[in-house]
């Protein structure tokens, strides 16, 4: 393999193609092809090698705006999310963050608190072009916004959800609820409850049916069931329904971070006991929960590793390749807290 040479360069100014070809030894065509990942021609692995090993140590550093220009792309995604308040989507943002920067492009990131939102946030993000294609991390599965976009032929790849529109990228909520189901059992609880999503939320569809169907795997009764809006309020609502019925659960798996909370909180003011007269188990492991009291137990599920993949995707979506749903099969696990316990009663 070819030596690089010295990379000094007069005025000390940056490091061109023609720079790294006469390093390298090579054409400045071939250098363009391997830097740019042309599939157009093929180079030899020793003649790669030393191109790439010429633009490090002359610290090469492309022209993005040229290379935008002549790929017509912007070099920026979208993210569209439901609620920048909610911790759970902290560690999916980080991980298309991460993705994002070793891909060498950004993440505009707006805020789709509902279905009917659509419209303010799509025009932001994708209106002229402005970004190469869209991350939809909304869960809905009457949204009209899928179906605009489907219309408007905008490259995009649903983020924790299923969507017949296009690709989906999620984790497996079911196998999530299924351990917090069985979790619960093995500490000895019969009577369980869980507090879902909405209807239409695909999260909320996927983890209460792993619940249920875990506990007709091991013979056990339906759970007694609360709709909670995936909120802190909902949460609390819902557990006060919960334990206010003739046979109260207790046991119960909260299905979202911030019901969970809402819970929590709700039955220490009713007087209840957690863990002593009720165990509480959430889906997520967002930070928040080890500082509650007492800290949740709580199903950590690979919420950094799916907005990583999500933005891969969305990449070799945008460069004509097929792109298939993926979940993501690192498998959940249980995180101790201190809100379960064996039930007194």
């Amino acid at each position: 393999m070819t030596r690089p040479r010295s990379n000094s360069r007069a005025g000390g100014r940056p490091a061109t193609l023609r720079d790294i070809a006469e390093v390298a030894q090579v054409d400045v065509s071939t250098v363009s092809r391997v830097l740019n990942d042309d599939p157009r021609g093929a180079v030899r692995p020793e003649t790669r090698e030393a191109i790439v090993a010429a633009a490090q140590r002359l610290r090469y550093r492309p022209n993005e705006t040229a290379r935008s220009l002549r790929l017509k792309r912007t070099g920026l995604l979208g993210m569209l999310i439901p609620d920048f308040s909610h911790p759970t989507y902290a560690a999916l943002i980080r991980g298309a963050l991460e993705a994002a920067r070793t891909t060498g492009i950004a993440v505009l990131i707006a805020e789709l608190r509902d279905q009917f939102d659509g419209d303010l946030g799509y025009q932001k993000l994708v209106a002229e072009k402005r970004i190469d294609g869209l991350l939809l991390a909304t869960s809905r599965r009457d949204s009209r916004l899928s179906k605009q976009l489907k219309e408007d032929h905008v490259p995009v790849v649903y983020v924790n959800r299923e969507d017949a529109a296009g690709p989906s990228i999620t984790v497996d909520d079911e196998a999530g609820a299924a351990l917090a189901a069985r979790t619960l059992i093995d500490v000895g609880h019969r009577r369980l409850g869980i507090i879902t999503g909405p209807k239409n939320i695909d999260t909320s569809i996927r983890r209460r049916a792993g619940f249920v169907q875990e506990l007709r795997r091991q013979g056990m009764p339906r759970p007694e069931l609360a709709v909670s809006d995936y909120t802190a309020a909902g949460g609390a609502v819902s557990v006060r329904a919960l334990l206010q019925r003739a046979q109260p659960p207790t046991g119960i798996f909260a299905s979202n971070l911030m019901s969970g909370i809402g819970a929590l909180s709700e039955a220490r003011m009713m007087g209840v006991e957690v863990p002593g007269d009720l165990s509480i188990i959430i889906f997520d492991d967002a930070e928040i929960a080890r500082y509650t009291v007492p800290p949740l137990t709580r199903i950590r599920m690979p919420f950094f590793e799916m907005g990583e993949v999500a933005v891969h995707s969305l990449m070799a979506l945008l460069s004509g390749q097929q792109v298939e749903n993926r979940m993501i099969t690192t498998p959940p696990s249980l995180v101790a807290g201190g809100s379960l316990a064996p039930p007194t009663h």
